[in-house]
C-alpha cells in the first residue's frame, strides 16, 4: 500500500490466474481502481444512471476490512474501466494486517 500524503492510497499486488466473474482483473497494467463510498448503494445507483454496468457484488469485506456494513462492489464505467466501489462504515480492525488510512470527514 502506497499512501500519497493526505490523498489517495495506491495498492499494488500481483494476481496469479484470473478472478471468476471479473473480466480483465488478472491482465497486465492498470486494470481497475477503487473509490471509497460513504453510501455504496447510492453510488451504484448513480453509476447505473450514468450508463455504467453492475458486475459483481455487493460482497462483504473480509480479513482486516471485515465488519458490519463493510462491502465492495465491482462496476464497469460507461467507457469500460473497471471500478471497485468500497465502503467501510465499521472501520478496519486495528492490529490486523493493515490499518487503512481514510481522509478526515468534513
Amino acid at each position: 500500500m502506497v499512501r500519497l500524503g493526505d490523498g489517495a492510497n495506491i495498492e499494488l499486488f500481483e494476481i496469479e490466474g484470473t478472478v471468476p466473474g471479473v473480466h480483465g482483473i488478472g491482465a497486465l497494467g492498470l486494470q481497475h481502481f477503487a473509490v471509497y463510498c460513504d453510501d455504496i448503494a447510492e453510488v451504484l445507483r448513480r453509476v447505473l444512471a450514468a450508463g455504467g454496468a453492475q458486475l459483481r457484488g455487493p460482497n462483504p469485506l473480509f480479513g482486516a476490512e471485515e465488519g458490519p456494513g463493510n462491502a465492495m462492489h465491482y462496476v464497469r464505467a460507461p467507457w469500460g474501466t473497471l471500478i471497485e466501489l468500497i465502503s467501510t462504515p465499521a472501520g478496519t480492525a486495528p492490529g490486523r494486517e493493515m490499518n487503512r488510512w481514510q481522509p478526515t470527514r468534513s
